[in-house]
Formats: C-alpha cells, sequence, structure tokens
C-alpha cells in the first residue's frame, strides 16, 4: 500500500506508515464511483439479512470444527465462551483426509 501523506510503499494491511507515521487504517478503502456503488456503500449490513453465525465452544476440537464446518457448508465457525464471542473465528480449510485450523490467537496442528 502506497502512503497517501509520503508515498513511501508499505506493506498490505499496515495501520500506519512505516516512513512517516501516517493513518494508513481508511487509505485503501475505495470511494464509490457511481450512485449505486454510493448506495451500496451507505446501507446498513442488516439489509443483506445475514445468516446467524454457527459458534463452538473453545473446547471443540479441530476435527470436530472441521465437521461441522463441512456438515454446514461454511468457511469458518465463531468460537464462543459462555455465550459472549471472542475477539477471534475458528476458520478451516479441509483438504482430502487433512485439515488444518487456525485462528488468530493460536495455530493448530495438522491433524
Amino acid at each position: 500500500m502506497i502512503c497517501p501523506a509520503c508515498g513511501y510503499e508499505n506493506l498490505q494491511g499496515d495501520d500506519e506508515c512505516a516512513n512517516c507515521g501516517a493513518d494508513l487504517r481508511t487509505a485503501d478503502i475505495p470511494a464509490p464511483s457511481n450512485p449505486i456503488e454510493e448506495k451500496l456503500v451507505a446501507a446498513p449490513l442488516s439489509v443483506l439479512r445475514p445468516p446467524r453465525p454457527v459458534s463452538v465452544a473453545p473446547s471443540t476440537t479441530a476435527a470436530e470444527a472441521v465437521g461441522l464446518m463441512r456438515d454446514s457448508a461454511i468457511g469458518c465457525l465463531l468460537v464462543e465462551d459462555r455465550g459472549r464471542s471472542s475477539a477471534s473465528s475458528a476458520s478451516a480449510t479441509a483438504r482430502s483426509s487433512s485439515a488444518t485450523a487456525t485462528s488468530s490467537d493460536a495455530v493448530l496442528p495438522t491433524l
């Protein structure tokens, strides 16, 4: 990502410029280019009618999580501890007989 303040090329996803310290959190948000895009960006996410998230307890094994995701045809799970959502979700990718589940808090071993 190019810093709009100094032109330095930062890593994609950096929050601030490594060269000048400028805030980059909103630098890559695309601006709407037509009236339809303006309406889409302004609309609340509730108009999309998202499905309720599928959640698991922190004690759920990676194998159970992958099985649940396969059965539910989803790509991620919300990890909840006693009804409270954690700051991260567990996501997993299933490939043939092996799967890897990861979250921002921990990396689980390949099954």
